[in-house]
């Protein structure tokens, strides 16, 4: 179509919280899209964590595809010692059919708290993978994150 970005390949890592609030009307708190951190060499250091709102498509900061490996750097930086990792679950039983992978952190200790908003229930990061890769693939992705 005319006019619309051309979207990149490559994986998506995207995040939500849910407080006792939210899940009381069964939606997350808020959500939105993992940016990777870089320090001078190009490594991943960390993840800054954009609000669904700034993270459109037509976001002006860094893309918010990235290679594999990036992404899965951005799943272990977020595993800071106040987040306990609850469970690694792909999105279908059927591994060859899975379009993401999400690991749920259960939260404790002061940082569980949002301002104005209450405790923080859980955490969660998803790998979104790019359309274009096979059955196989796939498999051998859920594989790779969940074991």
């Amino acid at each position: 179509m005319l006019g619309q970005p051309i979207p990149r390949a490559g994986f998506r890592v995207t995040w939500e919280t849910v407080t006792d609030a939210s899940a009381e009307h069964g939606d997350a708190e808020a959500r939105g899209f993992a940016v990777p951190v870089r320090n001078t060499a190009g490594d991943v250091v960390g993840v800054d964590l954009e609000p669904l709102e700034r993270a459109l498509p037509d976001y002006p900061g860094e893309p918010l595809a990235m290679p594999l490996r990036e992404a899965l750097e951005a799943l272990e930086a977020q595993g800071e010692p106040w987040r306990n990792l609850e469970a690694l679950e792909a999105d279908s039983s059927v591994h060859a059919q899975a379009r993401s992978v999400r690991a749920i952190y259960g939260l404790n200790g002061p940082a569980a708290d949002l301002p104005g908003r209450g405790p923080v229930r859980s955490f969660t990061l998803s790998i979104h993978f790019p359309e274009s890769i096979t059955p196989a693939s796939r498999a051998r992705l859920v594989d790779l994150i969940c074991k």
